[in-house]
């Protein structure tokens, strides 16, 4: 694989901000863990409120456009979800998680297509992204291509063999 690798590409924008004298506020890790506290206690209108009075501060942190994309999709914002990971994208192309993530809030708003295209980025840039491959599987399992689904599903079972479900679901895909 040619190119840069992740904490490379981390380590060269960093430098290429230091050198032009950009520097990017963060939110603390407190600030990122509080706001993680509330959505994993399933507190969304209160992780939404204090996640958009740190956006309001840190507009263009990857990190925060992550969870407040979660936090939407757990809303049931889809939209909002979308637009938040795809501003997140942005900054971060190579970042296979957004798409994941992308693929999942595409997927709630029936844009089945767009959220295919969304795993395969996902799949690309980490080639053992179980997540996304059984993700892509659900999807084709559906209306579309069972066997596509199928080796979505093996593909996830070979990169993470504790997933729970896919075994289940590909075996009634075989099954059916």
């Amino acid at each position: 694989m040619n190119g840069l690798k992740s904490d490379k590409v981390d380590q060269v924008e960093a430098h290429l901000r230091r050198s032009e004298g950009l520097i990017f506020m963060k939110p603390s890790k407190k600030q990122i863990d509080d706001l993680i506290a509330l959505y994993s206690q399933g507190l969304l209108e209160k992780a939404l409120f204090q996640g958009n009075i740190l956006e309001n501060q840190f507009p263009n942190d990857l990190n925060l456009l992550n969870i407040l994309g979660a936090v939407y999709n757990g809303l049931g914002r889809n939209e909002e979800a979308v637009s938040s990971f795809k501003q997140a994208i942005k900054h971060r192309p190579r970042h296979a998680i957004l798409y994941n993530n992308l693929g999942n809030s595409l997927t709630e708003l029936g844009g089945y297509e767009e959220a295919i295209c969304a795993y395969n980025k996902a799949i690309q840039l980490k080639p053992d992204y179980a997540e996304a491959y059984y993700n892509k599987g659900n999807i084709l399992f559906a209306p579309f291509d069972h066997k596509g689904s199928i080796n979505a599903f093996e593909k996830a079972q070979k990169f993470n063999a504790n997933r729970d479900g896919s075994y289940i679901v590909c075996e009634d895909a075989v099954v059916s």
